[in-house]
């Protein structure tokens, strides 16, 4: 879980797989503006928000995203994200699964609720020494 601009996820991707684990960052193969792509073809087809949300594509992509937390045991949530990255930390944090949190050293905004994570670390290391 994180940024879509960003390649720190996938990178902490291959560090895992490279340690024997399976990890979900197919998202991350659709670029850094696919959201930016679904809201213009959206608003060009006349559809706003609520509407676009409703439509086959976003329900599939949904249903994929889903698919993958569903099946995980672990989340990393990578900062600096999204609001998307917050939703399934929340998501499985309820489904009572472990996620841990890389954060940046120095970020430029503080979040408390980071908090919902059982651990974080800005160090990479570290991450990997959890698992």
């Amino acid at each position: 879980m994180g940024s879509m601009r960003s390649e720190h996820p996938l990178n902490i991707a291959r560090l895992l797989v490279e340690r024997g684990y399976e990890a979900y960052v197919d998202w991350h193969a659709t670029g850094p503006e696919s959201d930016d792509n679904w809201k213009a073809h959206a608003l060009a087809l006349g559809q706003d928000f609520n509407e676009a949300l409703r439509q086959p594509h976003a329900r599939q992509v949904y249903a994929l995203d889903k698919a993958w937390l569903d099946w995980s045991d672990i989340g990393v949530i990578v900062m600096p994200c999204g609001k998307s990255a917050w939703a399934e930390m929340g998501f499985l944090r309820g489904q009572h699964k472990l996620v841990y949190a890389l954060t940046e050293p120095n970020p430029e905004r503080w979040d408390i609720m980071l908090q919902f994570a059982n651990d974080w670390t800005s160090d990479i290391d570290e991450l990997m020494q959890w698992f």
